[in-house]
């Protein structure tokens, strides 16, 4: 299942937050592909949190998986449903996040609307979802954050994957919301027997830290409550905050060694380093640097749109239409009809302001006047000799 569709726009997002100081140098490459999807972050925008046996997983006609559970459970052991059906938007993050199979028991991050990872405000300390109300009709349950939001209970981690969630759910929507009790838990689930609990405790410790205000990171340093690694990135963080917060902390002109690995990742690389460095390419103020070298990458993105993998073949699109190259503008179409919102509104606005399309769409529409605005544009192309 290979094909499943990935949220590319995360890429794009975490990009843009990578440039602003979120992350040490030395691990970026590990922590930034899964910070919109973080356990901390699915916590704030999940609307609940159960576990079941997995009957059947299908992929629809759109590429998006369903998941038939059964038995399913709250985290408190109470029942939630007889079966319950949710469905998941792929993945946003590594090739390798893993499709349930059928019999395993999973946990499952359930939200009535699909997770946003365009929205900055979820990153921060006082963030709390609103959900809009339902009524009497049960609402479609997403499960937030992909397939990353799906984890499987093994035998061996199981009990102490629940245990972590559980506490993460209790600071984060329970009524003890507590800055610096949050802040010690994730310093102390770091030495979890899990790799995912230890890996998203130290994003989430950097979530933290870094959307923090100067007065509540001075109160942290001196409660003594975190590890070197984070007393080194608050340290880090609070110092680029008194200088008042540059908008460049670090120097985005790509040396020739940077240039070489992402041509190499292009070329040879997997799906998951080929977004990696198109995101890294596509950061706003390289626009410059991009566009004066563009016969040094150019065709490597262009070979890209045949891509299975629609988040590299959107990513190439844009990096294209940034650069007047007409062949982007298939791609583009094809992107209007995504599932996705988001990736219909990053398409139109290409389509839009670079590609000059002077004809009506809206992104938000419901499907049957979307399709009907798509096969209008597409038209508009035509006759213009853009497609």
């Amino acid at each position: 299942m290979n094909h499943v569709n990935y949220g590319w726009r995360i890429t794009v997002l975490l990009t843009s937050l990578l440039v602003s100081a979120t992350l040490a140098s030395a691990q970026t490459e590990d922590l930034s592909f899964n910070l919109g999807s973080t356990l901390g972050q699915l916590c704030k925008q999940s609307r609940s949190i159960f576990t079941g046996k997995v009957l059947s997983v299908t992929v629809t006609n759109n590429e998006t998986l369903a998941i038939e559970l059964m038995g399913c459970s709250n985290l408190w052991g109470v029942s939630v449903a007889a079966k319950n059906r949710v469905f998941a938007n792929g993945s946003f993050g590594n090739d390798g996040d893993p499709v349930p199979d059928p019999g395993q028991t999973v946990l499952v991050f359930a939200s009535p609307t699909r997770l946003d990872p365009m929205n900055f405000k979820a990153f921060r300390w006082d963030y709390a979802e609103r959900f809009a109300e339902t009524g009497s009709v049960d609402a479609v349950l997403f499960v937030a954050g992909g397939l990353r939001g799906v984890i499987v209970l093994e035998s061996s981690s199981g009990a102490e994957s629940l245990t972590a969630v559980s506490k993460y759910w209790s600071h984060l929507r329970g009524t003890a919301h507590d800055f610096e009790k949050y802040a010690g838990f994730l310093t102390c689930i770091q030495t979890s027997a899990v790799e995912r609990v230890r890996q998203d405790a130290r994003c989430d410790l950097r979530l933290l830290i870094r959307f923090a205000d100067k007065p509540t990171l001075r109160d942290l340093r001196q409660k003594g409550l975190l590890n070197e690694e984070g007393r080194a990135y608050l340290e880090k963080i609070l110092a680029w905050k008194e200088k008042g917060e540059p908008k460049n902390v670090r120097d985005l002109t790509p040396k020739a060694t940077d240039m070489a690995a992402w041509m190499q990742a292009l070329r040879e690389g997997t799906d998951s380093t080929r977004l990696h460095a198109l995101a890294e390419m596509i950061i706003p103020e390289r626009r410059s640097w991009l566009e004066k070298n563009s016969d040094s990458w150019r065709e490597d993105v262009a070979n890209l749109m045949s891509n299975r993998n629609s988040a590299v073949k959107g990513l190439s699109a844009i990096l294209l239409s940034h650069v007047g190259d007409a062949r982007a503008v298939h791609v583009l179409l094809e992107m209007l009809r995504n599932e996705d919102v988001y990736c219909r509104r990053a398409a139109w606005k290409e389509l839009e302001a670079r590609c000059g399309a002077s004809v009506s769409f809206d992104p938000d529409a419901l499907p049957a006047a979307r399709e009907e605005s798509v096969r209008n544009v597409e038209n508009w192309f035509k006759e213009h000799g853009r497609q």
